[in-house]
């Protein structure tokens, strides 16, 4: 090293036998501190845009930049993403990669759009490639709303109008073609009616593969599209309608070949098995998740949509009423009208009243419901402060601490030898692995027993009729509401089942499953099935677990939990 013209700030320095010169030049980049803070705050993934209907019969603006677009959380643990991603809710990586590129075919497909992302895991292992570079320029994942390049805040909305891919996948007509004799391409709709017996049932959900796009030709009554390869689909399309029940799982065929055609599932759950190798068209999802299997070669392509768009037309609307009605009523009606009126009713009283009533008495509470018509005299002075109200409590209760588990319903708990000075506060039944349990230590209740468990520590186990632990909805309330704050507490709100470890949550030292781990907290925030598994390491699960709107499964892997 020839120069070093800024300047160095280390713990230590050593340098090797040269000739260095130091500029000691100041530093005049910005700088900041602290997280990105959106003012206004982000919409969420679950906020609604705002209905700009009625919507052309095309795609939307730019989508074609992009390989994944997503209106909540998108997993992705393929290595290779072509091109751009959109994610309105928060995109999640592997433990089973090493961290997947995105944007990989920018240059050469000309692609000027930039990735967004809601927010990112912690543990986000990808990188991404700016629309521009051409040769490979990696960009930092920052959130939230970040729009990568551009170092501003941006509601996922202003990217994208959900309610057109909505549209769309309302009013697509079908149209499959039929050509070189044997094969098919084109637009394919599926709706409830397809979610039927005998298709396949994976993970809950329904699945497809490249064997859905055989078709009967009607030209000669011959079944087509039965040998299809994953780079056969000519820009075909899969429209999976609103009404089609989700999650939508694509895997590969019946003749292990891979999937080609462009999904259009906006009002779905998408998962997409590592057996089907890639996915050559667009994922246009609710959300998305793979299953983690085969990633070392699992691929995601950006083919675009080559078919002609064509839209089945809305109802037209209600012509108005002939007449308006004659005066306004003086109670509410019971049914409103079927349509707008074409001119207001006639006016109230023709002159107000010189000065207000005088009420000859006021009640001291309002009253328990509204009057069908007006009332002669006002309901007294309000109170000066709600009541029968108090502000929730952001914090967890001070007495969650003395527990190791907490449920509002049943629990199963196995365990080698019982924790010590902590107890278990269970909302329904009890019952564990063994018919003998060991302990409790510490005075611990449930609401009922299964009936082959026993206790050997009976003394210390109150069954019925006392408050279990902490208050559920104060620890329900600080899910909702806990904000993330970096190396202490981590918040996930995944749309469908999830596995968790210490290597996923955290990096380096704080992968510790020792009791120092244990100063830190994991929120989940949504109702999906959550399993703690072993980091693989040998290391426990430091962490304390938050989810009180989940069914959390510890896996037998698990040698060690720390917190609660």
């Amino acid at each position: 090293v020839q120069k070093i013209n800024g300047f160095i700030v280390a713990d230590s320095l050593d340098s090797r036998p040269s000739n260095t010169e130091y500029g000691g030049l100041a530093f005049s980049g910005t700088q900041e501190c602290g997280d990105i803070v959106c003012d206004p705050p982000l919409a969420t993934c679950t906020d609604s845009c705002v209905d700009n209907s009625p919507y052309s019969c095309a795609w939307p603006a730019n989508s074609d930049q992009y390989t994944v677009i997503t209106k909540c959380d998108a997993r992705i643990s393929a290595h290779t993403v072509y091109n751009m991603a959109a994610v309105g809710g928060m995109l999640l990586d592997s433990p089973l990669t090493g961290g997947q590129v995105i944007g990989t075919e920018n240059a050469g497909d000309g692609i000027t759009a930039k990735s967004y992302f809601y927010d990112t895991s912690d543990t986000m292992k990808g990188h991404l490639f700016t629309g521009s570079s051409s040769g490979g320029q990696l960009v930092e994942v920052k959130n939230p709303g970040y729009d990568i390049g551009t170092e501003v805040c941006m509601n996922f909305c202003s990217l994208f109008d959900w309610n057109h891919f909505l549209s769309l996948a309302a009013t697509l007509q079908e149209d499959i073609i039929f050509f070189e004799n044997v094969k098919t391409r084109g637009l394919f709709v599926f709706d409830s009616t397809d979610a039927v017996a005998p298709r396949q049932v994976s993970d809950g959900g329904w699945v497809y593969t490249l064997d859905d796009m055989a078709a009967v030709d009607p030209a000669d009554g011959q079944t087509k599209g039965t040998g299809m390869s994953g780079t056969d689909c000519n820009g075909a399309v899969f429209v999976f309608r609103p009404d089609h029940p989700s999650p939508i799982v694509i895997a590969s065929s019946s003749m292990s070949r891979q999937f080609c055609p462009t999904i259009l599932a906006p009002n779905q759950d998408v998962i997409i098995k590592g057996d089907v190798g890639y996915v050559h068209g667009q994922i246009i999802a609710k959300s998305m998740n793979d299953d983690n299997q085969n990633v070392l070669s699992l691929q995601y392509h950006n083919e675009h949509p080559n078919v002609n768009l064509q839209c089945i037309a809305g109802p037209a609307p209600a012509p108005p009423l002939g007449t308006p009605t004659a005066s306004p009523t003086m109670a509410p009606t019971d049914t409103p009208t079927s349509a707008p009126i074409v001119s207001p009713t006639s006016p109230p009283t023709s002159t107000p009243t010189s000065s207000p009533a005088v009420p000859e008495s006021t009640t001291a509470s309002p009253t328990a419901s509204p009057t069908h018509s007006p009332t002669v005299s006002p309901t007294g002075a309000p109170t000066a402060a709600p009541i029968g109200t108090s502000p929730a409590i952001c914090g967890l209760p001070n007495d969650v601490g003395s527990y190791f588990v907490v449920t509002a319903g049943n629990a199963k708990i196995c365990y080698q030898n019982p924790p010590n000075n902590v107890a278990f506060s269970v909302g329904g039944t009890v019952s564990s692995c063994n018919s003998n349990l060991s302990g409790p230590n510490m005075l611990s209740y449930a609401a009922t027993k299964d009936q082959n468990l026993n206790f050997n520590n009976a003394a210390n186990f109150q069954e019925g009729g006392t408050p279990f632990g902490p208050d559920f909805e104060q620890l329900k309330n600080f899910a909702t509401e806990a904000r993330a704050i970096q190396d202490e507490v981590v918040v996930l709100s995944p749309m469908q089942a999830i596995n968790i470890n210490m290597c996923d949550l955290f990096l380096g030292d704080l992968q510790d499953g020792s009791p120092t781990g244990s100063q830190k907290l994991v929120v989940v925030t949504t109702n999906v099935d959550v399993t703690i598994q072993n980091c693989g390491n040998g290391r426990g699960f430091g962490p304390s677990l938050l989810a009180p709107f989940s069914k959390v499964i510890v896996d037998n892997n698990v040698q060690k939990i720390n917190g609660f």
